[in-house]
């Protein structure tokens, strides 16, 4: 399976599940739902190899990392070696800064790159420095890879007003091979705040 079939079950995946609960910051979600997700397709697209940030893990793979697929027994995800080697291909160095990403895999010849976020909206609108820099980083990475997997979520809901564009923003951006899920955690209490607000004069 290619990079292209892998990235169009993910985006599938992410839009479809259940968000847990629990997610506080960018990290639990990243953690807690975008890796699990990619790590069960991975596991059926034997075709691509996954890499994960360490976070605080020091397992490494055994008896030594691969690079390419398909991964093979003893590999572990997170593995700060794999990570490291793939600080090698998958940052993209520009406009003065490093920009490195959430998540990546390979198929052995093309490459994907996934961002990742979390925000809330206010009064229906989301903050446009959190978008903005979410969708320059996806941007970034079309230059480097082939597909690009953003995953922006928000808490609250959303004012149609400022989504008027959004459907022909996504198309265009989906012509480069960045594919965006925008999803709601759909807090009930702030559901209430945000609905409340929208409803004010």
């Amino acid at each position: 399976m290619s990079i292209a079939g892998f990235a169009a079950d993910l985006v599938r995946e992410l839009d479809r599940r259940t968000l847990p609960k629990q997610i506080v910051q960018q990290q639990d979600l990243e953690q807690l739902f975008v890796l699990p997700v990619a790590a069960r397709l991975a596991a059926r697209h034997r075709g691509v190899l996954l890499f994960a940030h360490p976070w605080s893990n020091t397992r490494r793979c055994k008896p030594a990392c691969v690079t390419s697929p398909p991964a093979g027994r003893g590999r572990v995800l997170g593995c700060p070696s794999c990570w490291r080697r793939a600080g090698a291909w998958a940052p993209v160095a520009a406009f003065g800064a490093q920009h490195v990403f959430d998540l990546l895999a390979t198929d052995g010849k093309q490459t994907l790159a996934v961002a990742v976020d979390l925000s809330r909206s206010r009064a229906g609108r989301l903050p446009g420095p959190d978008v903005q820099r979410f969708l320059g980083q996806c941007a970034i990475a079309s230059t480097r890879h082939s597909q690009v997997v953003g995953f922006f979520v928000y808490q609250g809901a959303l004012s149609p007003r400022w989504e008027r564009d959004t459907a022909d923003a996504a198309k265009s951006l989906r012509k480069r091979n960045i594919h965006l899920v925008f999803r709601s955690a759909w807090n009930p209490r702030l559901a209430r705040e945000s609905l409340a607000l929208l409803a004010a004069p």
